[in-house]
């Protein structure tokens, strides 16, 4: 009601909306509203596999009726559309793909030292760094990266483990931590404002997810020259090329995580290779400039098609 309310007064030509709750919700404000350009971007879907099957029907049922007067879904990755028509939310006409990016020079270079940070983190400035920024909640998968770190560390004991962020499972993780007998090996940092000199922190990124849209901390640790080792899971394989800049390991697969890690952290030509690749990735496939390019052409076309002239 609030939002139709501010729509109405605002007059907006566009409602671009964003993640599944909010897009379903601020589609139907501008509709009520007569917006005449409706978007939305999908970061990776609302249901999932891990659901209990009638939540999955509903989001599914809200997507499917939504979609309808929905002019354009931007998609993150080819993977969401596919899952989208899957589900038979709108037809492939509907969908335009736009990765979601970055501002490259944020994460580049670090305004820190990094061996000054981890001395600050209590990190040794020898030991090797596994590390990931993420979110201590199911779809993040915490747990899955507690228990590589305690494979990792039967290979290189020397090595450390960085989690940055917080969430709901924050208590299970601290106690399989203490099951496992990491605490002076695990840092769970909480949430932090300087995740670009963190990532300069580590020597390999880790991430665990169970799903994913496209997540933008991939390319962040590859412009930050970090080797990604990640789960293959939708929007991952999209950046991903295993073996060439990164690896991919299935959900799940613990050890062969942990053994991608190690084989990294040991083949130091190899890690060289691959950051190099990823470095390249990332700066050809997820520039925020060319994002915000492609965003705009697309609005542009959306309001000529309901004869609205934009305005620089």
């Amino acid at each position: 009601y609030k939002l139709v309310k501010l729509f109405k007064r605002e007059q907006p030509h566009i409602v671009h909306t964003h993640s599944s709750k909010t897009g379903i919700i601020g589609r139907w404000a501008a509709r009520l509203a007569g917006v005449p350009v409706i978007v939305h971007t999908v970061h990776g879907w609302g249901h999932h596999p891990y659901q209990q099957p009638l939540i999955q029907k509903i989001y599914i049922f809200a997507e499917q009726k939504t979609v309808s007067f929905t002019d354009k879904l931007i998609a993150v990755s080819t993977l969401n559309v596919d899952k989208g028509l899957k589900d038979h939310i709108g037809t492939r006409e509907k969908y335009a793909v736009i990765h979601s990016c970055i501002n490259l020079d944020d994460f580049s270079r670090p305004k820190v030292d990094p061996l000054s940070l981890r001395k600050v983190l209590g990190i040794d400035a020898a030991s090797p760094v596994v590390g990931t920024v993420s979110r201590l909640s199911h779809q993040k998968n915490p747990l899955d990266f507690v228990r590589m770190a305690a494979q990792v560390k039967k290979e290189i004991p020397t090595a450390r483990f960085l989690f940055v962020g917080d969430g709901p499972l924050r208590a299970e993780t601290e106690a399989l931590i203490r099951e496992l007998h990491l605490e002076q090996d695990i840092i769970l940092a909480g949430l932090r404002m300087d995740v670009p000199d963190l990532l300069h922190a580590m020597d390999i990124f880790a991430l665990t997810s169970l799903w994913e849209g496209l997540p933008r901390v991939i390319p962040q640790a590859m412009i930050a020259g970090l080797p990604v080792v990640a789960n293959n899971v939708d929007g991952n394989a999209e950046i991903i090329r295993d073996g060439v800049n990164g690896f991919l390991t299935p959900p799940g697969d613990i050890s062969l995580m942990a053994e991608r890690i190690v084989r990294l952290l040991k083949d130091q030509p190899l890690k060289q290779a691959i950051v190099a690749q990823a470095r390249e990735t990332a700066a050809q496939e997820f520039s925020l400039h060319d994002m915000v390019k492609k965003i705009e052409t697309l609005y542009d076309e959306l309001l000529t098609l309901k004869g609205i002239t934009a305005k620089t």
